[in-house]
C-alpha cells in the first residue's frame, strides 16, 4: 500500500471541506459549542475559572431574588417581576451571543483566517473593513 493511498488527495479533501462548511455561520458554531456543554457542570467550571467566587455570587443573586419575591404582596407586582426576569434572560442571551460572535471573529482574525471566509463577513459582497494595520477583516 502506498503512502498516497493512505493520505489521498489532500487538496481535493480541503476543497470539499470548504464547500461543506461554507453555509455555516458563527451562530451555528455557537449552538454546537453551547449545546455540547454539560449544563450546569461545565458552565460553572468555566465561570469559576473567570471568577473563583462565581458560585457564591450566584447563590447571593438567587437569595436576593427569592427574598424580593417573598416581600411582595401584590399579585400584579409579582407578575411584573416575572416579566422582568424573562426580559433579563432574553437580554443576557442576546449579549452572550454577541460576545461569542465577537470572540469568534477575533479568533479567526488572530489565526490569520482568509478575509473572504463566510463566517467572518456573513457572505457579504461589500468591501471588507480596513483595520489600522491595513489588513482586511
Amino acid at each position: 500500500m502506498s503512502f498516497s493511498y493512505c493520505v489521498g488527495n489532500q487538496a481535493k479533501a480541503a476543497r470539499i471541506a470548504r464547500q461543506i462548511v461554507k453555509p455555516l455561520d458563527v451562530t451555528d458554531v455557537e449552538c454546537v459549542v453551547s449545546g455540547g456543554m454539560k449544563y450546569p457542570e461545565e458552565h460553572h467550571k468555566l465561570y469559576t475559572a473567570i471568577r473563583p467566587d462565581y458560585a457564591e455570587m450566584e447563590r447571593r443573586y438567587h437569595d436576593l431574588w427569592d427574598r424580593l419575591k417573598e416581600s411582595i404582596d401584590s399579585e400584579e407586582v409579582k407578575k411584573m417581576l416575572g416579566e422582568l426576569s424573562d426580559a433579563e434572560i432574553d437580554l443576557r442571551g442576546a449579549r452572550e451571543m454577541a460576545w461569542f460572535h465577537l470572540g469568534f471573529a477575533a479568533a479567526l482574525r488572530l489565526m490569520g483566517a482568509p478575509p473572504d471566509m463566510h463566517v467572518v463577513n456573513g457572505g457579504n459582497a461589500e468591501p471588507k473593513t480596513q483595520l489600522k494595520g491595513m489588513c482586511s477583516l
